[in-house]
C-alpha cells in the first residue's frame, strides 16, 4: 500500500477567519492569499512556496479531488490566487489552508527566513453571496 505523508507546517501561525459566504461562479470559488511582509523583505523566488487546502467536512460543495494536495507555486509571490472547483452551488465547508513560504531581506542575500501560516475558515457556498473570492491575509512580524 502507498503511504501518503501529510505535510506538516510546524510552528505555523494560526489565523481564524470569520465565517465567509461565497458564490460559485463558472463552477469554482476563489481564495486570494496575501502576505504582508516586514519592510525591506521580499518572497524568495528561488525557494518553494507551497500550500495545502483541506476541509474538515467529509462532504461539501467543493470538489474533493481538488482538496488535500500539496501545491507548489511556479512563481513564488507574496500575493496569489487559488481556484477551487465546486460540485454544488450551495453547502458548507470548514476550510483549512496551510501555507509555507521563504522570505529574504532585500539587498542582504543570505538573510532569509522561513514562515508558515494556517487559516481556518467556515465557508458557506450560496447563490445569495455577492463575492466569488475570499481574502486570506497575514501580516508577517
Amino acid at each position: 500500500p502507498k503511504v501518503v505523508v501529510r505535510p506538516s507546517f510546524p510552528g505555523a501561525a494560526q489565523v481564524e477567519v470569520p465565517p465567509t459566504k461565497l458564490k460559485s461562479q463558472d463552477g469554482k470559488i476563489g481564495l486570494h492569499v496575501e502576505l504582508e511582509l516586514p519592510a525591506g523583505y521580499k518572497i524568495n523566488p528561488q525557494a518553494p512556496l507551497r500550500y495545502l487546502v483541506e476541509s474538515r467536512e467529509g462532504k461539501g460543495p467543493l470538489d474533493r479531488k481538488s482538496l488535500g494536495k500539496l501545491v507548489t507555486l511556479d512563481k513564488p509571490a507574496a500575493a496569489f490566487d487559488i481556484e477551487l472547483p465546486t460540485t454544488a452551488v450551495t453547502g458548507n465547508e470548514k476550510l483549512k489552508v496551510s501555507l509555507g513560504y521563504y522570505y529574504c531581506q532585500e539587498g542582504a542575500e543570505g538573510v532569509c527566513k522561513v514562515g508558515s501560516v494556517v487559516w481556518s475558515m467556515p465557508l458557506f457556498v450560496t447563490p445569495e453571496a455577492s463575492a466569488t473570492t475570499a481574502p486570506l491575509s497575514f501580516k508577517v512580524e
